[in-house]
């Protein structure tokens, strides 16, 4: 396929067809030309804009049927409608541009919104390939479909005019690669592009602000797509089953991430979420497989319970509410960057998880918050947490060493049971209860307690007397190994 040009005003642009590669006819009012039939041998046609001085507004049914040669067309932007079957039986043609998808530009509202595969017809022909398309018909909640016969050999659509994509308008169009959108199209219609498995390149203009439900479903050779600034709204299901697509940037105007937004995005491994969200919708990111990392911003307040199920996220920067909601088996490194309380059972059962960052923010840690999280080694509390929950650290078998904090009052029951490689723990006065078997089967583990001598008597308490080792500032003159003192700050056994 070789293109034409010419230059104009400095400017290249395509070279327009000869009129006389043409029959044409007035419109009814004698303003516009209707073209009625390409009798031309070319396979790469403009159509004219203009013909004896009157603008091209319309392309009559069947004007292109069966030109077989025909490999691209460019229909100028004053064409308002096209006529069905205007190019049935085109079956060498791979590209076209033309100002709008269907028989005419549509609005969301409009009935009969016809789809992309109107122009080509509903007969079969050698080249085609029939193609159900779903589209409005006698009103906006009146769905229908037909099967069009689309040449397979169509690989590039560009639209050069609209304000907006109609809902279904390229669904199920299998064998296009690309697809262009103009800057004047504002919202992309529901399942616009659903079914484009072979859709490898979309370009959105930056005026588009919302993109529909479905819009992109089962785009599964997609890669990666950019959304731009201007949208404020990523519909239900938007990019579900794009297994191929790798990365994707959510614009900054974005407040919310629809339900199964990225359902099953089992190739995604990256994605930046702005600081404008503040909602994640339930599956929204289901089965993303591939993902490994995740920044969740403070702004999101909202984290529907599905919302990362099937994701094996190993690093995760988050909110602190956000934890129990990206938890897995291969979580290792999580950063929490606010929040007042890690909570209950936020991340138990994260096996693999071998370090957590805690911000200064955090009062309370959650029964139990870190619940048999058996790779974890060592943990900073910060020095404003005052409860620590039943359970919290139990069975945290790799935990070696945890610092407790002179701001904790309450340490609860079993809450660093089974942390068998712990070694040492200093309890600061602060602490004024100790639930039972806090340090059950901690088997390795010293009990330094400093001035709290009423912890010692505890009911709850004596079962550990064995392990407890109080503090004395001066050496003692007997039974050393029962008292210790501080060391370039570093609690040590007097000797």
């Amino acid at each position: 396929m070789e293109m034409r040009f010419l230059e104009q005003n400095g400017s290249i642009v395509e070279k327009e067809t000869d009129v006389n590669s043409f029959e044409y006819k007035k419109s009814d009012d004698g303003n516009s030309i209707i073209i009625t039939r390409y009798i031309g041998e070319e396979t790469d046609v403009t159509i004219p804009k203009i013909i004896e001085n009157l603008l091209v507004t319309s392309i009559g049914s069947y004007a292109f049927r069966d030109c077989s040669s025909l490999q691209s067309i460019i229909i100028p932007d004053s064409v308002t409608s096209i006529g069905e079957y205007a190019f049935s039986g085109c079956s060498s043609l791979e590209s076209i541009t033309l100002p709008f998808v269907g028989d005419k530009e549509h609005i969301r509202y409009d009935a009969y919104q016809y789809p992309f595969g109107y122009i080509f017809g509903t007969s079969s022909y050698a080249g085609g390939t029939a193609t159900t398309q779903s589209y409005y018909g006698s009103s906006t909640s009146s769905i229908t479909s037909s099967a069009y016969y689309i040449p397979s050999s169509l690989k590039n659509v560009t639209i050069t005019g609209s304000t907006y994509i109609p809902f279904g308008a390229f669904y199920n169009c299998k064998s296009l690669t690309s697809i262009t959108i103009p800057d004047s199209v504002k919202s992309i219609g529901i399942g616009a592009f659903s079914g484009c498995s072979s859709l490898t390149l979309i370009a959105i203009s930056n005026s588009v602000t919302s993109i529909g439900e479905c819009a992109f479903v089962g785009c599964s050779s997609l890669t990666s797509i950019t959304i731009p600034n201007s949208v404020t709204s990523i519909g239900y299901a938007a990019f579900r089953y794009c297994s191929s697509l790798t990365s994707i940037t959510i614009p900054d105007n974005v407040t919310s991430i629809g339900n199964e937004a990225f359902y099953n995005c089992s190739s995604l491994q990256s994605i930046t979420i702005p600081n404008s969200v503040t909602s994640i919708g339930g599956w929204a990111f289901y089965n993303c497989s591939s993902l490994t990392s995740i920044t969740i911003p403070d702004s999101v307040t909202s984290i529907e319970k599905t919302a990362f199920f099937g994701c094996s996220i190993e690093t995760a920067t988050i909110p602190a509410f956000a934890a129990v909601y990206i938890k897995n088996d291969e979580l290792k490194e999580v950063v929490i960057t606010s929040g007042t309380s890690i909570g209950i059972e936020a991340l138990s059962g994260c096996s693999s998880l071998q370090s957590i960052t805690i911000p200064n923010s955090v009062m309370s840690i959650g029964d139990g918050a870190f619940y048999k999280c058996s790779s974890l080694q060592s943990i900073t509390i910060p020095n404003i947490v005052t409860l620590i929950g039943w359970f919290a650290f139990s069975c945290c078998s790799s935990l070696t060493s945890i610092t407790i904090p002179d701001s904790v009052t309450s340490i609860g029951w079993h809450a660093f049971e089974g942390c068998s490689s712990l070694t040492s723990i200093t309890i600061p006065d602060s602490v004024t209860y100790i639930g039972n078997r806090a340090f059950k089967h901690c088997h390795k583990l010293k009990i330094y307690l400093k001035d709290n001598y009423n912890l010692y008597e505890d009911k709850y308490f004596r079962s550990y007397k064995r392990k407890v080792v109080m503090y004395k500032e001066t050496k003692p003159l007997h039974n050393r190994k029962k008292y210790w003192h501080y060391v370039d700050g570093v609690p040590t056994i007097w000797k």
